[in-house]
């Protein structure tokens, strides 16, 4: 292949970044001649040592070489170095929180403000300070020198940093909560420019995301150290905290009665509704129609709510004192127990006092296993009331028949027959 030679006159040209020289070409067919030995030579002349092969400049002159009107100006890329990969920042993949339906309204009241969230960070400083050192003498009979020394202690100082107080997304999360996952920066890769000279990717010291009050890291994920509704903004995130009521449900041993725990939350947090509690009481298999009034109940609620005390174990049952019953019928073949379990503030049911009831009856033919066995299961049971449980029944007796009557002849001897009949026809005759 000939050797490519242009006329003209050729410039570089070195991009702000360093990474790319391009070779300005004016065609003059009077001008300078440019061989790839002479273009090589201003490129080392200039200290651009890399980003190009003798080929890749030989190949731009030929293109150059076709660049022939006088006063045409034709641009080529001569080098190019490698460009750095910028580091990576941490991202975060967002938690679906949507505020619940109960909060919706509070919610409004609460996260529609243009207040700033209160982002502190803690800033590490080297601060230089004198102090007194005891010297241990080289000698034991010497006494001991005291010297003051400088030393570098590190101070932590919290500061306030500001940002724009723009909100772009809202949620609800309970404390413990996951808020996100974290994906950890990347430190990005050097490149090189066109003078040989590494390009250093750097990151920004601003951190990609401000952790507000109530937000924390851990694992690899944003959780929250509070309930309470969230704010975010475009590099910051905060925990507004609004602590909902929680309650629990328990029933007694014998399930006669049920109670409520109560921890309250927020003063602003609304009070749990009716409807809510019917269906706990429900899922419970517990009657309702046993509950005190509704009002009752709510009342209870409020008065927590007011005081910041929590409720634990209150009976919400309406009150009834257990009540055990044997009764007998007027013909007194059969006998039946009654059974009610006492609820609320009642006396409750006391199995001892069951037993002792039938064994005072002085009633037999009790089986006795069995109507244990029942009992327990009864005690144990979601039944409140045991009625006309048989403990026992008597045969009754047999109705008397129409009355017979039954004779018994003896007949005499013949001869003795015959005479006596022979007499009985005389008699007859006279």
């Amino acid at each position: 292949m000939a050797e490519i030679k242009v006329k003209g006159e050729i410039a570089l040209e070195v991009d702000e970044s360093q990474l790319e020289v391009y070779a300005v070409f004016r065609p003059d067919k009077d001008g300078e001649e440019w061989d790839l030995e002479k273009v090589l030579t201003m490129l080392a002349r200039e200290g651009i040592i890399y980003g190009f092969k003798p080929s890749s400049v030989e190949e731009a002159l030929n293109t150059l070489s076709k660049v022939k009107k006088t006063g045409e100006e034709k641009k080529v890329l001569l080098a190019k170095g490698d460009t750095p990969e910028l580091p990576v920042r941490e991202e975060y993949a967002w938690e679906e929180i949507p505020i619940p339906d109960a909060f919706k309204e509070r919610s409004e009241e609460i996260l529609e403000t243009d207040e700033a969230p209160e982002i502190i960070v803690t800033r590490i400083e080297k601060v230089k300070t004198e102090k007194k050192v005891v010297k241990k003498p080289k000698l034991p009979f010497m006494a001991p020198k005291e010297e003051v020394v400088t030393v570098v202690e590190k101070r932590e100082i919290p500061e306030r940093v500001y940002v724009d107080p723009t909100v772009v997304a809202t949620g609800w999360v309970e404390e413990g909560g996951k808020i996100a996952t974290v994906y950890a920066p990347k430190s990005g890769k050097a490149g090189k420019d066109v003078y040989g000279k590494p390009i250093i990717p750097t990151m920004e010291d601003e951190p990609s995301l401000y952790l507000g009050k109530g937000v924390a890291k851990e694992k690899g994920e944003l959780v929250a150290k509070k309930s309470g509704f969230v704010r975010r903004g475009k590099n910051w995130i905060e925990i507004v905290p609004f602590v909902k009521h929680d309650w629990e449900l328990t029933l007694s041993k014998d399930n006669a009665t049920c109670y409520i725990s109560f921890s309250p939350g927020s003063k602003e947090a609304p009070v749990p509704f009716f409807e809510d509690i019917l269906e706990d009481v429900q899922a419970l298999e517990y009657p309702t129609d046993a509950l005190i009034d509704e009002e009752l109940i709510l009342d209870l609620f409020r008065q927590a709510i007011s005081s910041g005390n929590p409720l634990e174990q209150v009976s919400i049952t309406r009150d009834r004192d257990a009540f055990i019953g044997i009764q007998v019928s007027e013909d007194k073949l059969r006998a039946t127990l009654t059974v009610r379990k006492g609820r609320g503030h009642g006396s409750p049911l006391i199995l001892k006092e069951v037993s002792s009831a039938i064994r005072d009856s002085g009633l037999k033919g009790i089986q006795t296993e069995k109507l244990k066995e029942d009992i327990i299961s009864f005690y144990r049971g979601k039944a409140h009331d045991l009625e006309d449980y048989v403990l026992a029944e008597g045969t009754p007796a047999e109705a008397a028949g129409d009355p017979e009557v039954e004779c018994e002849v003896t007949f005499p001897p013949k001869d003795k027959m015959e005479e006596l009949m022979t007499a009985a026809r005389n008699a007859g005759e006279s």
